[in-house]
């Protein structure tokens, strides 16, 4: 019941001094990705901040039903107990994933309290919660008020220009996160629509690292796709997490820019004609039936489309050395078509 989930974060938030008798504790109507969220508002119902909870048993179906989780103090305990009971279960995929649900809520952790400000701050967090049957990790975070960007591409009827506008502001301040994340040794790994808020002044605010893979430290070696398939880079898509960089993030956004202005989102279109390797149909549909739809949207005429879309092509080579050579590169280029639209 929601009921619980609701108390354990008022807990949370009493024993971080960060709870106020005003306040009140409503889910996201819009639940059902990565993890179950709660928007804590104040007496003007205005968002305070975001609860998230990360489910570590979600991907494991009725496992829960062999052996009880009120029994096990952590969910590696609920693991032990698991091995030996005589029952079909793969301990070790188990364990795995398991572990890589945990890592990816301590990663989120450690970059969203980072000081560099890269994501929305996290206030307060506890990473061993019993809930309904599962084992949960908490978090606290500043909550963004806006819309994402799938929910204003959604429910926004806009003519070309606005699309192309949409579209600069996308590649701008994006393009900046991704840079600043480079900066920072951190490649996103799941930019998509849904993980960018628009806030109130109309600026573009990455979120959600929850797939972050830190350059230098990083040890992903599962051959699982991190992130949404329907924005992942070829590396990506192929399940090779770990080649993944800030170019992989770079042809993400590219995907993306090109849906904002024509509203197709390019590797759902060509998985239905090559589900096993969609990006190699876009890459050779690029300087065709691509750049023919693009400009049904936008006139060719106008020297700011013609580069918008010669990035977008930059973006989306699956030779990674063919795509920019690092986000400064990126920036420059988008720099241009800032000037373009001065002009």
């Amino acid at each position: 019941m929601l009921v619980d989930y609701i108390k354990k974060i008022e807990e949370l938030l009493i024993k971080n001094k960060k709870w106020k008798d005003e306040y009140t504790i409503l889910p996201n109507s819009k639940n059902g990705g990565q993890s179950l969220c709660f928007f804590i508002r104040d007496k003007k119902a205005k968002p305070i901040y975001i609860a998230k909870y990360f489910d570590y048993l979600k991907d494991f179906g009725n496992i829960t039903n062999a052996y009880k989780v009120e029994d096990c103090k952590s969910v590696e305990a609920y693991i032990e107990k698991l091995s030996e009971l005589e029952a079909p279960y793969d301990i070790d995929n188990i364990s795995d994933i398991v572990y890589y649900c945990k890592r990816s809520f301590n990663r989120y952790i450690e970059v969203a309290s980072d000081t560099s400000k890269l994501f929305p701050k996290v206030y307060c967090y506890d990473e061993n919660i019993k809930i309904n049957n599962s084992f949960y990790g908490l978090l606290i975070e500043e909550a963004i008020n806006g819309i994402t960007l799938q929910e204003k591409m959604n429910n926004v009827m806009m003519d070309g220009k606005d699309n192309i506008s949409l579209a600069i502001t996308c590649m701008y301040d994006i393009g900046l996160a991704i840079k600043n994340l480079f900066d920072n040794n951190y490649v996103h790994r799941d930019l998509s629509p849904d993980n960018i808020m628009i806030n109130e002044n109309n600026k573009m605010i990455l979120i959600d690292p929850g797939m972050i893979k830190f350059v230098n430290k990083n040890s992903t070696n599962l051959g699982y796709m991190f992130g949404k398939w329907q924005y992942a880079s070829p590396e990506q898509f192929r399940g090779e997490a770990v080649k993944a960089d800030f170019s992989s993030d770079l042809y993400s956004l590219g995907i993306i820019i090109y849906q904002i202005i024509t509203g197709t989102n390019l590797i759902v279109k060509y998985f239905q004609k090559n589900s096993s390797n969609p990006h190699e149909t876009i890459c050779k549909e690029l300087d065709r039936d691509i750049e023919n739809v693009f400009f049904e949207y936008c006139s060719e005429e106008i020297e700011q489309n013609i580069i918008i879309y010669s990035i977008i092509k930059k973006l989306l080579q699956i030779d990674k050395s063919l795509r920019f050579s690092n986000p400064s590169s990126f920036m420059n280029a988008v720099d241009i078509v800032l000037k373009e639209e001065t002009k």
